[in-house]
């Protein structure tokens, strides 16, 4: 959206702006990834690390499990958040974390 703005409007400061902030936040980080914990609900996973893509979560429902991939390079690797319900509550905490959840690149040797 951000480039075809600038098709019509080049070298506008608030869409190249925009742009430099949406390319710097494109992939999650491992500095920003640290931001998760065990624990932590959904709400708070959102507020540490963002919100995640809707296509980007995962329901197991037969291990009672959610997961929140977030893309952490080009290639298809990602970061991953998995959630369970707390036993006495039921509400979706936080209880696996893996930077390296997906590396296509062991996955090709597979």
């Amino acid at each position: 959206i951000i480039n075809t703005a600038m098709m019509f409007d080049e070298g506008n400061p608030e869409l190249e702006a925009a742009l430099a902030e949406f390319e710097a936040n494109r992939y999650m980080t491992e500095e920003k990834f640290a931001a998760a914990e065990k624990g932590m609900t959904e709400a708070d996973i959102r507020r540490a690390l963002g919100q995640v893509n809707l296509h980007n979560i995962r329901e197991y429902p037969d291990k009672d499990v959610v997961a929140w991939f977030y893309p952490t390079a080009e290639d298809g690797s990602a970061a991953a958040v998995w959630f369970q319900p707390h036993k006495d509550t039921g509400t979706l905490e936080v209880y696996q974390i893996k930077f390296k959840a997906i590396d296509p690149s062991q996955m090709a040797e597979e």
